[in-house]
């Protein structure tokens, strides 16, 4: 079983690996796994599986969002 520090790590690294492979073939990553991500990060500050605070993912999930927004509009 992983330690906490490595969980958050595991889980981002299988999600990249299917966001790479899912992009390579379609040439798009679908809302859905993004989605799925997000409330995975979510979901392990909250548990306290990451050194990460609630408050903090949900500031780096707007910041992102805002980002990123204006490219895909």
């Amino acid at each position: 079983m992983p330690t906490t520090s490595s969980a958050p790590l595991a889980v981002l690294v299988i999600g990249l690996v299917v966001a790479t492979v899912v992009d390579l073939r379609t040439r798009r990553i679908p809302n859905v796994l993004t989605g799925a991500m997000a409330a995975t990060g979510l979901t392990l500050a909250a548990f306290g599986f990451s050194r990460v605070s609630v408050g903090a993912a949900l500031l780096g999930s707007v910041i992102g969002l805002v980002l990123m927004l204006p490219g895909h509009v």
